[in-house]
């Protein structure tokens, strides 16, 4: 039984991440024509309302499987953007596209995930944001200290909070592990804040997380 509601968590998780890629490409297709800012936020609206629903359907199907979670806070101190590309748009004012990667290095103090600590965070990020509100791709990579992966990917909705900080809500789907962690399913949940002048952001992760038999 429990391997059938394994099987049946996975194909479903599959369907609801295929459904929100589709909105997500919709979202970001290319299109000749100039969009006006309301047209491309009421494109946020849309991709945002499709991103909660996928959280909230997730989170409904895994409510019969027995669930780990961990909460812990990536300070800025500990990460660092190790690459960042950036383009303006130029259709209209403050359209902006952004490819980065964020390095985030774990002390002695990191959290353990299935009893293994964890020891880095690598986050590959996508970003459209019209003058820094919008939404962002992400696949998030997990290394434990035994050399272990666990993979994960999702999307967030960033918004400008004053002119030198913003704030990105992000909810990621664990794709994979490898190792000790063959079988992971679960949910990351973050809430991450930016400061733009010191280059730095500071994270507080809630993994929820089981193993499938």
């Amino acid at each position: 039984d429990n391997y059938l509601d394994a099987r049946r968590l996975r194909a479903y998780s599959v369907s609801r991440i295929r459904k929100n890629n589709q909105n997500i490409r919709t979202f970001f297709s290319l299109n000749p024509k100039k969009k006006s800012k309301g047209e491309i936020m009421n494109k946020f609206t849309f991709v945002l309302v499709a991103v909660l629903a996928a959280g909230f359907s997730f989170n409904q199907a895994a409510m019969a499987q027995t669930k780990q979670t961990i909460s812990f806070t990536s300070p800025a101190s500990a990460s660092k953007y190790t690459k960042e590309y950036g383009m303006l748009v130029g259709d209209t004012a403050g359209h902006e596209l952004r490819i980065f990667e964020i390095t985030r290095t774990l002390g002695q103090d990191a959290p353990s995930i299935n009893g293994i600590k964890m020891k880095q965070m690598l986050a590959h990020n996508f970003t459209e944001y019209v003058d820094r509100n919008g939404l962002g791709l992400s696949y998030l990579t997990i290394l434990t200290e035994n050399g272990d992966r666990i993979e994960a990917r999702g999307n967030y909705v960033g918004h400008l909070v004053n002119e030198k900080n913003s704030k990105n809500m992000m909810t990621l789907t664990i794709l994979s592990g490898t190792g000790k962690f063959l079988g992971i399913q679960g949910q990351i949940q973050s809430e991450t804040s930016s400061h733009f002048e010191a280059k730095t952001v500071d994270t507080n992760y809630t993994i929820t997380y089981w193993m499938s038999k």
